[in-house]
């Protein structure tokens, strides 16, 4: 998971240095004692969005201190972060070798489809102490439009890929409704695509949930969503981050066995 890159591989630190403007030009929002620097064309809406997503995902909490900078250069968004290597405990210079490209990138894209889902997005990792010495750049590859056609209900999403059909995929949202799985207040992220001889319904998760124990339930699940659909259907769990159309990142997979 991502957050064994943010904590083992970089410590996201202070910071003293905003770059050309300086540092009272710059609107902020904080959680805590973390903050989020922006300044036009960014708009406070945007930078409220980059503070949910971190608190949401708990890169944001009540110990933790990090500084990001969200702003626009040519026509595409980045979230900067400022990054130092620990060895041993102890501060070290930064070398390429110490960071992980396809976690980056996953986190790129987690970043784009989250917080600026209609924007193009890249995520860059500066100089501890200034914004300005940037160190390498993430250009997300993915953002919500990647992931097919959105039906919403509530604060959930079903996102759809041809050849399904929108019919097909309100069968599928509807069982679960009706299930009360999802409810209007439940916030919900899933996807409905074709495989070669069945649907796959995919969905991000935490690992625990593919854990011994869930398995009985998502087969059961698996069997109404058939039933449903008139054809079959394999739930899959995926990785939370980089997450549901990436197709890599694939926990668990569950198939009903009536």
């Amino acid at each position: 998971m991502l957050k064994g890159v943010f904590w083992i591989s970089i410590l996201l630190s202070t910071l003293i240095v905003i770059g050309c403007a300086s540092k009272d030009s710059y609107e902020q929002l904080s959680y805590h004692l973390n903050t989020v620097f922006y300044i036009s064309p960014v708009t406070q809406e945007q930078a409220q969005k980059v503070v949910d997503l971190y608190v949401k995902n708990s890169y944001f909490n009540e110990d933790s201190k990090i500084e990001l900078q969200l702003r626009k250069e040519s026509g595409a968004y980045e979230i900067r972060a400022g990054a130092t290597i620990e060895t041993s405990g102890k501060t070290s210079d930064f070398t390429f070798k110490s960071f992980d490209d396809e976690s980056f990138m996953e986190l790129a894209c987690f970043q784009n489809k989250y917080a600026l889902p209609h924007e193009n997005l890249t995520y860059v990792i500066t100089e501890s102490k200034d914004f300005e010495k940037v160190l390498k750049k993430y250009p997300s590859h993915c953002s919500s439009k990647s992931i097919g056609k959105n039906i919403v209900f509530g604060n959930n999403h079903f996102f759809h890929l041809a050849p399904v059909e929108q019919d097909e995929a309100l069968k599928i949202m509807n069982y679960l409704i009706g299930i009360e799985l999802i409810t209007a207040e439940s916030n919900f992220e899933s996807q409905l695509i074709y495989a070669s001889d069945r649907l796959e319904y995919r969905f991000p998760t935490q690992d625990g949930l593919a854990l011994e124990g869930f398995s009985q339930t998502f087969k059961s699940i698996s069997c109404g969503l058939g039933s449903t659909a008139e054809n079959t259907v394999d739930i899959i769990l995926v990785d939370y981050v980089g997450s549901i159309e990436a197709g890599q990142k694939e926990i668990a997979r569950y198939a009903c066995e009536n």
